[in-house]
């Protein structure tokens, strides 16, 4: 879990902080993660993308990154806009503060624990899986959280 604050300053502006660190104010942060959406979006990316993001990096050897090589993308990667990422993130959990922020800022919301789980089910799906099964895995996934699964 990572630690939160909430407030307002003297113009009663909320921010929002991590281990003290202010993060941002009001406006920055819409409000809960669309899972729907988010869903939508890896799915429809990791099905046209079919291939692993991976990285070719000496001594980190074939890992599963969020942006690999040749412009691959993983599950989590592909939400993260290109102006908040950071390529030492790769092989870094989901949970990462630094990887937390820049997809708070990217989907515009505040993270939950639950959003947490959520993206780290769909990370494991293309950390963990053959890109052949990946369909069948997100279907099992969505079934599970009450989601549909796009149309193609």
């Amino acid at each position: 879990m990572i630690p939160r604050a909430r407030g307002a300053n003297k113009q009663g502006e909320s921010w929002l902080t991590y281990s003290g660190v202010v993060l941002g104010v009001a406006g920055l942060y819409l409000g809960a993660m669309d899972q729907q959406a988010v869903f939508n979006r890896v799915y429809l990316h990791l099905t046209a993308q079919g291939a692993k993001s991976r990285t070719g990096i000496p001594g980190v050897s074939d890992g599963c990154a969020y942006r690999g090589d040749g412009g691959l993308q993983c599950a989590v990667g592909c939400l993260i806009k290109d102006e908040h990422f950071d390529p030492w993130w790769n092989q870094r959990s989901v949970c990462n503060p630094f990887v937390n922020r820049a997809l708070e800022q990217s989907l515009g919301c505040v993270l939950t624990d639950d959003d947490h789980l959520f993206l780290g089910s769909l990370q494991s799906v293309h950390d963990n899986y053959p890109v052949v099964v990946w369909p069948a895995r997100l279907a099992v996934f969505a079934s599970a959280r009450s989601l549909n699964i796009p149309e193609i």
